[in-house]
């Protein structure tokens, strides 16, 4: 029998990835999925709903282990392998990238960083007893090898066969940028690259997608729309909307730091839109944007979104030596 373990997924990218699956699998099925879940499933899948605390999730982890047979195939979907010992095979779904850097949850509130810290540890405790570990990109590969060198990993990228998305003539919004308000999506940087774009008088529409959980970006989007930057805010919105979504926007800007998969870049350029993201690796493993940038600067961000609105930037003026020496020991 085949068993999802994916109490760590009830969002996003990895709530869709998780769908998809799900729908792939014509024989029995057991999974185990956190309460916050909604999904509907066939009849031959079975689900056992596990709160989203630390205790009743390692109570649901032994139970797994403890009823599961030889010949069961164990896909731990969430990015941690199992705990304790069980007699099926267990395979690592692997798509966090931040529980490879040792510090690159320091940004995040305690909550999340201490979530994180007790994750990683996991990841270390657990990952000898998986039999192969599976991501979707050569880059994950890569950095997950850099910690575990021991560990067998194959990239195996995947994505549901995505519905025709309507084409609109007259767009509604200028940019889209569909992603969580962790730390590492780098809406930061965003909203700085509007800022200086509204200084210069340049005012591209921006449509993010940020829910309650994530307070602090919800205020810096109000701050800016106080002053009269045209950035706007949809959450909670089904995929079918995210899909809908994209075909409202001239293009899709994505300044994430890292990425395992980046399931928007792949949706937005099934759409048909152009893309304006972060020149890293895993951008250009799944999509050529359009223009790139560096996401960690904010100026570099604009000049894309210049770039892509066909807006020229002026280069700086070069003064002779003659005109320097004038213009220094003018009084």
């Amino acid at each position: 029998m085949i068993i999802i373990n994916a109490y760590n997924v009830h969002s996003g990218g990895g709530k869709v990835l998780l769908e998809a699956l799900l729908k792939a699998i014509d024989s029995k099925c057991l999974l185990y999925c956190d309460t916050r879940l909604n999904i509907a499933t066939n009849s031959h899948i079975t689900q056992v709903s596990v709160p989203p605390t630390i205790f009743r999730r390692i109570f649901a982890e032994f139970k797994l282990c403890r009823s599961s047979k030889t010949d069961d195939q164990i896909i731990c979907f969430g990015n941690l392998p199992l705990l304790f010992p069980c007699r099926g095979k267990s395979y690592l779904f692997f798509q966090n990238m931040v529980l490879l850097k040792k510090n690159a949850y320091l940004k995040f509130p305690w909550k999340e960083k201490l979530k994180h810290q007790i994750e990683r540890f996991w990841l270390h405790l657990g990952i000898s007893a998986v039999e192969k570990v599976l991501v979707q990109s050569e880059t994950v590969r890569q950095e997950f090898l850099c910690e575990f060198p021991f560990a067998k990993v194959s990239v195996v990228p995947f994505v549901e066969e995505l519905p025709p998305i309507p084409k609109i003539e007259s767009k509604e919004f200028d940019f889209v940028y569909v992603s969580s308000g962790d730390p590492h999506k780098n809406h930061k940087r965003l909203f700085e690259a509007w800022q200086i774009l509204a200084s210069q008088n340049i005012f591209p529409s921006l449509v993010v997608t940020v829910n309650d959980c994530h307070p602090q970006v919800l205020e810096q989007v109000r701050v800016l729309q106080t002053q009269n930057i045209k950035l706007h805010n949809k959450p909670g919105l089904s995929h079918s909307q995210v899909l809908s979504l994209y075909g409202h926007a001239k293009a899709l800007i994505f300044p994430s730091l890292t990425e395992s998969f980046g399931l928007p870049l792949i949706e937005a350029d099934h759409a048909g839109i152009p893309i304006v993201a972060s020149e890293l690796d895993y951008v250009r493993e799944c999509v050529t944007p359009a223009e790139s940038f560096d996401p960690n600067s904010a100026k570099s961000i604009a000049r894309a979104v210049k770039r892509f609105m066909k807006i020229q930037d002026k280069p700086q003026k070069i003064y002779s030596p003659k005109d320097f020496l004038e213009i220094a020991l003018n009084k």
